[in-house]
């Protein structure tokens, strides 16, 4: 018995037993031939990258999260500096003194996903090995201390007056509660969302791992909202209303060229939310996903996916009239390809140092 309890309490059991964690694979290659479909429909096989002309390619993974950062309205943009790659240390701190920028920041590439490389850091020295250890151009934004993190995923057909919200997720961060007896590594391990990442933990909490944190202590393990460090991704939806709608058909109407796709956004309520009172960490574009699907509480493997081929419908209709109606251009299929490659390689490139 104990052996087999032991298997079933192991990462690898865990990821490859509960369907959230699966690879993205698995999501995509059942909704793969409707996208052949689709894009024999359209004529072109990057049809897609028409819904978001104000992105490099629709925000395909090329784009520059600076660039995007610069779209948007100065009351929901985070304090960003851009240190590219080369830039001395010196310049990134006048550059972030200039800003008003005061740790704990927020270091993560100008071009990367998933939480790719995403610290947040609490000072120079940990800002500077982290920035310099990859010779890759990074981006840093304050650190929004705001508790709730929510993301929010929105289309509107070129042509029509209102768009519409078709996913809210909250994003709950891994956090451990201290009872003054178990240690900190022993707390991790009793949950199911820490086992899955607990060699990375181990590494990132060395010094406390066998700490006893004191009864009634919340500790939150992670801050980044990624499902990759252990959020959950909670299935908000019930909560879009009317108000939501108009707040977002205003940010559409402010960031010329972005039509379709995730916007992440750090608020201290979902009231705070919808008065607009928040700041958008990342406004991704047409290969974003609606992250409520992840919710395995509340919906199947096989449901997430037709919500994944549901989401490839819509985009199809934005991207197509904005190409008919709007003039907006479809990618060169050779220069995308190699763009993909180049991202592959860059992407292959961090993960190998």
């Amino acid at each position: 018995m104990g052996i087999f309890q032991d298997i079933k309490n192991s990462p690898k059991y865990i990821r490859w037993t509960q369907w959230e964690y699966w690879p993205m694979a698995a999501f995509y290659i059942p909704v793969f031939p409707y996208y052949v479909f689709l894009s024999v429909r359209a004529g072109h096989p990057f049809f897609y990258v028409a819904a978001n002309p104000g992105i490099k390619s629709g925000g395909s993974g090329f784009e520059s999260k600076y660039d995007t950062i610069k779209m948007l309205p100065q009351k929901w943009a985070p304090k960003t500096v851009l240190a590219p790659k080369g830039m001395a240390f010196d310049e990134v701190k006048i550059a972030l003194r200039q800003k008003g920028i005061d740790f704990p920041m927020i270091a993560k590439p100008d071009i990367g996903f998933r939480g790719l490389l995403v610290e947040k850091v609490n000072n120079y020295e940990q800002l500077k090995a982290h920035i310099q250890k990859y010779k890759i151009d990074f981006i840093i934004q304050e650190f929004i201390e705001s508790p709730i993190e929510f993301s929010v995923f929105y289309h509107k057909i070129p042509g029509e007056e209102k768009g519409k919200i078709t996913s809210l997720t909250i994003k709950e961060f891994l956090q451990i509660n201290g009872d003054g007896r178990t240690k900190f590594g022993d707390l991790l391990n009793k949950s199911p969302r820490a086992k899955v990442i607990l060699e990375d933990l181990q590494l990132r909490y060395k010094n406390l791992w066998h700490t006893i944190p004191v009864k009634g202590k919340k500790i939150k393990v992670v801050e980044i909202g990624n499902h990759c460090r252990g959020t959950h991704f909670v299935n908000g939806n019930h909560l879009i209303d009317s108000q939501l709608h108009e707040l977002f058909d205003e940010l559409n109407r402010q960031v010329p060229g972005w039509n379709y796709g995730r916007v992440d956004v750090r608020c201290d309520s979902i009231e705070a939310l919808k008065k607009g009172d928040f700041k958008i960490i990342e406004i991704n574009g047409v290969l974003s996903e609606p992250t409520h699907i992840y919710d395995a509480s509340k919906t199947t493997y096989w449901k997430a996916v037709r919500e994944i081929a549901r989401h490839w419908k819509i985009l199809y209709r934005v991207a197509t009239q904005n190409h008919k109606k709007f003039g907006a251009e479809y990618d060169n299929p050779k220069e995308y390809i190699q763009s993909v490659k180049a991202l592959r390689r860059y992407v292959k490139g961090l993960e190998g140092e």
